[in-house]
């Protein structure tokens, strides 16, 4: 538990992960690791469900503790001041929050991921996390969507709901972190955010599909035009149910 606000139980799965490795013991970690905590695993995971246990055991016997440099430089200089992060994330906050915050090692499972199963899960794969400095910011995010969760925790996954709260967790972790650079808190390269910038209207003439950085790009960008341009609480857009102003409108009419 961090505090009242922000009640989240803290699991570091990735320690037994790291326990296993370190004696190369194989079998437990596919036993007492990926097999015990399968069901996290299929949660935060939507390619897990697909895959072929052997596919599983065969990257398992490939894995060597110094290819988890970076889950190591979390544990020693991350994982003891999370509290501090979350102290700060706590300040921004729109509502009470509770459930588990769960550390693991994914092997195939995106960086974070948060989803509602009786109570809020938020899940961050640690060996997908190449510089920690990002993890605040992936916190924050996550946090983000847990506050529209904790509001809608059933919402269908449609692309509209999709844009809509991606742009919330990402305006979400900026108000939280304003003094890191934008582009760092999208997750997108300085160079590609300077171009997105300079080139937006243009990219959006041949545009077919939004998605992956245009889409962190633009999601952001349609929730700061909410807050700050037409002056709409954020904790009122947290709790809308669909977008206020039409996606095409928004790309029409105010970029």
């Amino acid at each position: 538990m961090i505090s009242q606000k922000l009640n989240f139980n803290i699991i570091p799965l990735y320690k037994e992960f790291l326990e296993f490795l370190e004696k190369e013991d194989f079998e437990k970690i596919k036993k007492e690791y990926f097999e015990k905590y399968e069901y996290y695993f299929k949660k935060f995971c939507k390619r897990w469900e697909f895959l072929k246990k052997e596919e599983i055991y065969e990257r398992i016997k490939k894995a060597k503790i110094s290819h988890y440099s970076n889950v190591l430089d979390f544990d020693k200089n991350f994982y003891p001041h999370l509290n501090e992060y979350l102290k700060e994330i706590e300040g921004k906050i729109i509502m009470d929050i509770e459930g588990k915050i769960i550390f693991y090692i994914g092997f195939f499972c995106p960086d974070g991921k948060t989803v509602f199963d009786k109570e809020i899960l938020i899940g961050i794969s640690i060996d997908r996390i190449n510089d920690i400095r990002n993890l605040p910011v992936i916190i924050a995010h996550e946090i983000g969507h847990a506050q529209r969760r904790k509001i809608f925790p059933y919402k269908e996954e449609n692309f509209e709901e999709l844009f809509f709260s991606e742009g919330i967790a990402f305006y979400f972790s900026h108000l939280v972190f304003p003094y890191i650079k934008i582009h760092r808190n999208l997750f997108i390269k300085r160079g590609e955010y300077s171009y997105m910038m300079k080139n937006f209207k243009e990219m959006l003439k041949n545009l077919r599909e939004i998605e992956g950085e245009f889409l962190n790009f633009l999601s952001f960008y349609y929730i700061k035009f909410l807050v700050e341009n037409l002056n709409i609480p954020f904790k009122d857009i947290i709790s809308m149910e669909r977008m206020p102003i039409p996606l095409k409108k928004f790309l029409k009419e105010t970029l």
